[in-house]
């Protein structure tokens, strides 16, 4: 009777031993799957972030174009719309004006973009500890992405200012783009 008692405890202990093993084992495979994910996803952020601010850089680097021809030019700009009507634009703000209008379709999908990557951003503002670096830096990513957007949005300040908001923000941007990718 006794050997049956010893039998009976040792066999639940060895129970309990298991489940104890495979309890830790299934939650390190929760936590690295988790990690797993929470990675591909900021990688899919940072990949959008790219594309769209290369769009954004596109759109301010047109109006820099037209600026740049305005500065050059004595008697203003003249253009013509799709329908065939001509505009001499002989103030700079107004000529700018027009071309945002005309990119309007552009600069909201440019934000429609913004605001999908700000909702997944938010997504993962809780990150597992080894990511908390990352996730900064994908905020820091964030803020240079979203003003390359309104650049794209509203142009202002001098050409030169400008041109040098849109070259630092693309610089700043590329440059923390290089430090994610060597680390992640």
């Amino acid at each position: 009777m006794r050997k049956k008692k010893v039998i009976i405890l040792s066999l639940a202990i060895i129970t309990v031993l298991i489940v104890i093993v495979l309890s830790v084992f299934l939650i390190q495979f929760n936590q690295e799957e988790k990690e797993s994910q929470y990675i591909v996803n900021a990688q899919s952020i940072v990949y959008q972030m790219s594309t769209s601010i290369i769009k954004a850089s596109e759109v301010s680097s047109y109006y820099l174009g037209f600026w740049e021809h305005f500065n050059e030019s004595k008697n203003g700009i003249i253009i013509q719309d799709n329908k065939g009507k001509s505009t001499n634009y002989k103030n700079i703000n107004d000529l700018i004006s027009s071309r945002v209008k005309y990119k309007q379709p552009v600069i909201e999908e440019l934000v429609d973009e913004k605001n999908s990557i700000y909702k997944k951003l938010k997504e993962l503002n809780n990150p597992p500890k080894k990511f908390e670096d990352a996730y900064n830096l994908l905020v820091e990513m964030f803020q240079l992405y979203s003003d390359a957007i309104d650049n794209a949005k509203s142009p202002s300040g001098s050409y030169v200012s400008f041109t040098q908001s849109v070259e630092n923000i693309l610089s700043n941007f590329t440059k923390k783009h290089e430090e994610y990718n060597l680390k992640y």
